[in-house]
């Protein structure tokens, strides 16, 4: 089970396909820390990095590069890879898009 630390009012939003488990990469730093990738996107393109898992005392803390930032919780490692896998209802199954001026 995972909880939001924070939410922004949603702008300009667009759907975009959900991520399945599978196309969710850990690659470890450290015994406790991992980079959260999206396998479905070059390796080379920075948007493949989804975000950042780090074991906390309490469970696990995740870091998502979103804009604004936001950092969640998780109780497991599993349970951190099926958020940055849309398989949890969240807001991020969702983009936010720029209004461009003219």
């Amino acid at each position: 089970m995972c909880k939001e630390s924070g939410t922004t009012p949603d702008m300009n939003i667009r759907t975009i396909t959900p991520r399945a488990i599978n196309d969710i990469q850990l690659t470890t730093l450290s015994p406790t820390q991992w980079t959260v990738c999206d396998t479905r996107i070059p390796r080379d393109d920075a948007s493949s990095v989804l975000g950042y898992v780090e074991k906390t005392n309490n469970g696990y803390e995740l870091m998502e590069l979103s804009d604004p930032v936001t950092f969640h919780f998780c109780d497991s490692l599993t349970a951190a890879m099926a958020y940055f896998a849309d398989a949890l209802p969240r807001r991020s199954s969702r983009v936010q898009v720029p209004t461009l001026s003219a």
